[in-house]
């Protein structure tokens, strides 16, 4: 296959996705609950919601590039083990 028609046809493809994201994410706003009133009480509930959530996805972003920068680390120094590498790699 020539590399001129794969090029082509993954920015077609990424043009697609991305009109067809675009118009799914507009419709699921319009269908959310904007313009209904809220309670002081579920606003302060859903910030409290929301910074549990972000503070797992701090821990969960510190721990998975901690564990990259060590598998980085082993992989310098084990001197092009090819095993090593795709033993680092799947972990």
């Amino acid at each position: 296959m020539p590399t001129n028609y794969l090029v082509n046809l993954s920015i077609l493809l990424g043009i697609f996705i991305s009109v067809l994201l675009v118009i799914v994410i507009d419709y699921f706003s319009k269908k959310s609950f904007f313009g209904t009133p809220i309670s002081i009480e579920k606003v302060s509930s859903c910030f409290e919601e929301g910074e549990k959530q972000l503070n797992k996805n701090l821990r969960i972003g510190f721990w998975t590039l901690l564990m990259a920068i060590g598998s980085t680390v082993v992989l310098y120094f084990s001197n092009g083990e090819a095993i090593l590498f795709f033993a680092t790699t799947l972990f």
